[in-house]
């Protein structure tokens, strides 16, 4: 038998009585299945978890909301690069260059932006809170001030800042102060997506969709934009500079896509002043430009950050800065993977090499955005185009001329020549083509979040869809047979890698995790307690985003962006028992972003999760929102839990105290602890 379980209330002591000696282990209690219609209304999570032996409550515990005001600053209201609010999308009607669409893109476009902005005259609120850091002051006397750099994933975006107050008896965050990180320098920044926490404590983000094509941009390629009307919903991006208006000929000259989809870092130096901290903000186009998901830099040496591209046809890159926590300048690596399994057969297993794309810095590659004649650098600048001679099987087998290489581009592939000098303009703005051009491997699909961990010495990371560009030989989809490297069975649901690191912390092979089921006996409305948007089995994940390992307690969190599942989820993954367990689900319509584990801030800790473009209807009303799964109070201090006002921290029992050090058994201790926590 499983026991003895001892029954509450009964004097009799268990025959074998468990300690809580030395226990150091986490794990969660489930989060109810949102069955009912208040529930997918709502935000759900883990009633409890066990935090390194410690038993406490759990709850979602909101920061701030979009359109809440703090000290008279409008959270999530969007700033041009003039530090002026932009108008809501609803207002542009007669806006020349959105009249000339075509009425369906005209009208995705008037109404692109959130109905929440209508309530502040008619300005840019913003409900696409994405990825936050949480992080640490650097004033020794207000050890209990926190910031929080928020993502605002929009067209266009901003990055805010937000100065929170840590009650240290509770571990509550309260937002007291809004500033603005300024990014005019670098021409602003759209769809900020994920991100992480450097090392070093500064923010780290990427730019990820929302711009205009690169290539199409370019005037002498193939199905060029002609007009501004052709940009369609992308127009609304250019609002922070005031181009959404102007004809494309003189956008042209102001504006160019290669200003964008680049990492970012975000520095706080509040060491003088809580008040008046100062905000460096630095786009660092030494690392190459994609559609980034997030960058991530492994907190160990030597050195490396690897950054994922969220695209059809993506890579897998690789960034070993010259100096630690520096990443202004260093040489940039793509990923060729080495499908080791059988084609079409699972989630595929490989290994690594990885392929050099040259070193370059900041200042070096910025300068050669902009020509010796003043206008922008452009894809023919850097690549010459040729014909496709056609082959046996179609696109998956043209040749080229000589001289010209079949190279994956974005939903296919074409013959390209690059021109003479042209490597580290060709490597840095157009990263994921030359890769491809270089031998890398361009066929990731959705290439989403990652992350580390130390013990283990190992990434992960996730494919929300693996389909499409990674599936066996689909021409028109980013197969080329010189390209070909990654050709897997189809999976609507995704998976989560696994990835080992060498001595030098570079991935050298790859094998699944953990994979989400399509159609199957627990999907859809087969069960009856499950809805036909269920076309995931609501047992396990569903596209999974964003991935966070919980260092020191070997859990992976995997937070999901799909509609697969009718309410997204966050699973925490046992990496020893490999057991799976819901801990939150979000409202419905809502995308849970930016899932990310912050340790022990003067004795607390927080799992960030931010509900983004919730359904009106819920009880969000459509605000995105800030917010975090805990506190969670770190074993060591006398709190083990707070109440929904955070009015009151319940304390350890003194026989509690006896309990961790090992002089009062588990069994005996933890339901008096578990009433009062509950209670």
């Amino acid at each position: 038998y499983l026991g003895p379980i001892k029954v509450p209330g009964v004097e009799a002591e268990p025959t074998q009585p468990v300690a809580i000696t030395k226990a150091t282990g986490t794990f969660f209690g489930e989060s109810p299945y949102p069955e009912t219609s208040a529930a997918q209304q709502s935000n759900l999570a883990s009633p409890w978890m066990v935090y390194k032996g410690l038993f406490q409550k759990m709850q979602y515990t909101e920061i701030i909301r979009s359109g809440q005001k703090v000290d008279g600053v409008t959270f999530a209201e969007l700033l041009d690069d003039s530090g002026k609010t932009m108008p809501h999308s609803s207002e542009l009607g007669s806006v020349a260059t959105i009249t000339g669409m075509t009425d369906s893109n005209k009208d995705k476009t008037i109404g692109y932006d959130a109905d929440i902005g209508k309530d502040h005259s008619n300005t840019k609120v913003s409900n696409m809170e994405d990825f936050v850091s949480l992080l640490k002051t650097r004033n020794t006397g207000s050890p209990n001030t926190v910031w929080a750099v928020v993502h605002l994933e929009d067209r266009p975006a901003n990055i805010q800042v937000v100065r929170l107050k840590q009650n240290p008896g509770t571990g509550l965050l309260t937002p007291d102060k809004i500033f603005h990180s300024d990014f005019s320098a670098d021409n602003g920044v759209i769809a900020t997506c994920a991100g992480s926490v450097s090392p070093w404590n500064t923010h780290l983000g990427g730019e990820e969709w929302g711009v205009p094509n690169s290539m199409k941009w370019d005037s002498a390629v193939e199905g060029a934009y002609k007009t501004t009307s052709d940009l369609a919903r992308d127009v609304l991006s250019l609002r922070h500079l005031g181009l959404h208006d102007d004809d494309l000929a003189t956008i042209k000259t102001q504006w160019t896509p290669y200003m964008h989809r680049w990492v970012n870092e975000v520095t706080i130096d509040d060491s003088a002043s809580v008040s008046s901290p100062v905000i460096t903000a630095t786009k660092h186009y030494s690392m190459g430009r994609y559609s980034i998901e997030l960058p991530y830099c492994v907190g160990d040496f030597p050195q490396v950050c690897y950054i994922t591209d969220d695209s059809n046809t993506g890579v897998a890159a690789m960034f070993v800065p010259d100096k630690a926590n520096d990443l202004s300048s260093g040489e940039l690596f793509a990923m060729k993977a080495i499908q080791t399994s059988e084609k079409g057969v699972g989630g595929g297993m490989f290994d690594v090499e990885w392929v050099s794309l040259g070193s370059a810095n900041n200042t070096y590659v910025k300068s050669l955005m902009t020509k010796s004649d003043g206008s922008f650098i452009k894809f023919t600048d850097m690549f010459e185009i040729g014909t496709k001679t056609a082959g046996a099987n179609g696109d998956y087998d043209f040749t080229c001329a000589t001289g010209f290489k079949a190279t994956v581009v974005d939903d296919g592939a074409m013959c390209l020549k690059l021109k003479t000098g042209m490597e580290i303009a060709a490597s840095r703005f157009e990263t994921r083509i030359y890769a491809a051009y270089k031998g890398a491997s361009a066929q990731w699909r959705k290439l989403e979040g990652i992350t580390w961990s130390k013990n283990r010495k190992e990434m992960y990371f996730a494919i929300s869809s693996a389909e499409d560009s990674m599936e066996h030989q689909l021409d028109s989809e980013g197969d080329h047979k010189e390209g070909d490297h990654i050709g897997v069975e189809q999976n609507k649901c995704g998976c989560v890698y696994r990835a080992p690191l060498d001595a030098n912390n570079r991935i050298k092979s790859i094998s699944p995790l953990i994979c989400g089921v399509y159609k199957h006996f627990n999907s859809a409305d087969k069960l009856g307690h499950t809805d036909a948007k269920d076309t995931c089995d609501i047992h396990n994940i569903a596209n999974p985003d964003n991935v966070a390992f919980m260092n020191g307690h070997d859990i992976l969190l995997i937070g999901e962006d799909t509609s697969k599942h009718k309410n997204n989820a966050v699973w925490a993954y046992d990496m020893e028992t490999h057991a799976l367990t819901r801990i939150s689900t979000v409202v419905q319509q809502a995308e849970t972003t930016g899932v990310w584990y912050v340790e022990n801030i003067n004795g607390w800790s927080y799992i960030m999760n931010q509900v983004q473009h919730p359904d009106p209807d819920s009880t969000y009303g459509g605000a995105g929102t800030v917010g975090y799964l805990g506190p969670i109070k770190v074993p060591g201090k006398a709190a083990v839990g707070v109440d929904n006002g955070g009015k009151k921290a319940i304390e350890l029992t003194a026989e509690a105290e006896k309990a961790v050090s090992g002089d009062v058994s588990f069994a005996t201790i933890v339901p008096a602890i578990f009433a009062a926590v509950l209670a």
